[in-house]
């Protein structure tokens, strides 16, 4: 018997655990006067409880770099990606699509100006189509990987001034008054961004943003998607850049956002200048089919009590304390395997900012 894939929905509480558990268990204390490992600040402790229920929801948003220092990236970008799909295979996907380019219309490969821009979704049937949302429950994966392959190649006349976090964050915005967005997002989903860029945001960090440049924050992201989604929402930020080890290109720049935002939220940090990207999908795969028996933290658990390890602790309904069988990476907690349904909860120390 297959074990099922499990979602959670996370309740955030402070002082003690609810009384799922057992009153003999002792959770980390940490002392509030306690100094941050960079000297500044200091700890706090964090209580959550949780229950464990099936979903398989997978909401993935591919986020392309569409400005002119994208040419040599962007071909056969549709080929670098071939495979996708198969790699979500047996989860309930939606797959979107939208550019960097930060203004409301962007210019397609045909030269077309389209509402492609500014968080707006890429069509999949055509330029000027009116399919927005690729869906496990209307497309066969073939189909589907056939409509994400063509529709990837969405030109290099966009704005040089590319954001990909502020698209994101956009993106999330309009699920307040765009169809198309508000039928791609799901309240109790599990997010995907995949971005494939050759820039920094804004080109060459938060420094250059023209304008809104709290919108380019990945803090920021993060804070949106709990405020819009809840708490509990677990998200996960993939970008394909030129990172700081990566020298298999000459064009594309280093992306120190990126790359923080990716590791803020245990995202995969691939190079958009590889031959292909198939490695970088497979691990993007695999993390994504993590996120589906997964939890969302409050805040990134620290070290409080310097001991070389994040204080945290995971304890069942019974009050047994869970010492193996997941990982924690960034703000999500993974299980290798399954867990029961029911109730959990989890201890841990963040730094107080």
């Amino acid at each position: 018997m297959r074990n099922p894939i499990y979602g959670v929905t996370a309740i955030i509480t402070s002082g003690l655990l609810l009384s799922a558990c057992a009153p003999d268990v002792n959770f980390l204390t940490v002392q509030q006067d306690l100094a941050s490992l960079d000297g500044g600040g200091s700890f706090k402790s964090v209580n959550q409880s949780f229950e464990v229920k099936a979903n398989a929801d997978i909401d993935v948003l591919f986020v392309v770099d569409n400005s002119a220092s994208m040419l040599e990236e962007q071909r056969n970008i549709s080929s670098k990606i071939d495979g996708f799909m198969s790699l979500i295979k047996g989860m309930n996907w939606h797959v979107a699509l939208t550019t960097t380019d930060p203004n409301s219309n962007t210019t397609a490969p045909d030269k077309s100006v389209r509402a492609w821009g500014d968080g707006q979704l890429r069509p999949f049937d055509s330029d000027g189509g009116s399919l927005y949302v690729l869906k496990a429950s209307s497309h066969s994966l073939s189909s589907a990987q056939s409509m994400l392959s063509a529709a990837l190649n969405v030109g290099v006349s966009g704005s040089g001034h590319e954001r990909g976090i502020y698209a994101s964050h956009r993106s999330i915005e309009r699920t307040s008054n765009t169809p198309a967005n508000q039928d791609f997002f799901r309240q109790n989903s599990k997010l995907v961004v995949i971005l494939i860029s050759d820039e920094d945001e804004c080109s060459s960090g938060i420094g250059n943003c023209q304008n809104n440049a709290a919108k380019s924050a990945p803090e920021n992201l993060v804070k949106l998607v709990q405020e819009r989604f809840g708490a509990e929402k677990v998200f996960g930020f993939h970008s394909i850049i030129k990172a700081a080890s990566d020298t298999a290109c000459s064009t594309a720049a280093f992306a120190p956002v990126y790359e923080s935002l990716s590791k803020l939220t245990g995202g995969v940090i691939g190079s958009v200048c590889a031959s292909d990207y198939t490695k970088i999908l497979t691990s993007i795969g695999t993390k994504t089919a993590e996120l589906l028996k997964s939890i969302n933290l409050k805040c990134n658990p620290a070290d409080a009590n310097n001991d070389g390890k994040v204080d945290f602790a995971l304890i069942d309904s019974k009050g047994k304390l869970i010492t193996s069988g997941y990982s924690v990476s960034g703000s999500t907690v993974s299980f290798s395997d399954s867990l029961p349904e029911g109730s959990y909860s989890a201890s841990y120390s963040c730094v107080d900012k």
